[in-house]
């Protein structure tokens, strides 16, 4: 099976039989879980409140989180083109998918987590389910999968 864990960004398979959706989902399930750890939201609040005043801050946050996170996921793609034959085409592009599905789940914890008094009515099953549905549509219309 495929495994994604968000705090070491280690994305990994087995080598069988891969669903990519099902990876993708956990990779975003993970990343919305930001919002029900304290600790991950609070440094998150911090970043977002300090950056301004400390750039370093919010350099850091993307060079040792979200890059990494993206760089990985873009990886573990790479890695399924090669073993299904499948030419890898337009990274840079790909990456800039891959950020914005990041920050897509990023916006739904603030959304949903940070801010108080916004209710979206959408609930996290749902906004999950449309966000990697988003993303396998990208990755077929791109000949990724």
């Amino acid at each position: 099976s495929s495994s994604f864990n968000l705090y070491t960004q280690n994305l990994s398979s087995n080598g069988h039989d891969i669903d990519i959706r099902e990876t993708i989902k956990s990779i975003g399930k993970s990343y919305i879980q930001i919002g029900d750890n304290p600790q991950r939201s609070s440094l998150l609040k911090t970043v977002i409140k300090d950056s301004a005043q400390f750039p370093e801050l919010g350099k850091l946050y993307y060079s040792q989180g979200i890059k990494p996170a993206c760089t990985n996921i873009m990886n573990y793609i790479k890695h399924h083109c090669r073993q299904q034959g499948i030419p890898f085409r337009n990274p840079s592009k790909l990456f800039a998918f891959i950020l914005t599905y990041v920050g897509s789940l990023q916006s739904y914890i603030l959304m949903n987590s940070i801010i108080s008094g916004i209710d979206t009515g959408v609930d996290r099953d749902t906004y999950l389910e449309s966000t990697t549905d988003i993303f396998i549509n990208y990755l077929k219309t791109n000949h990724y999968i």
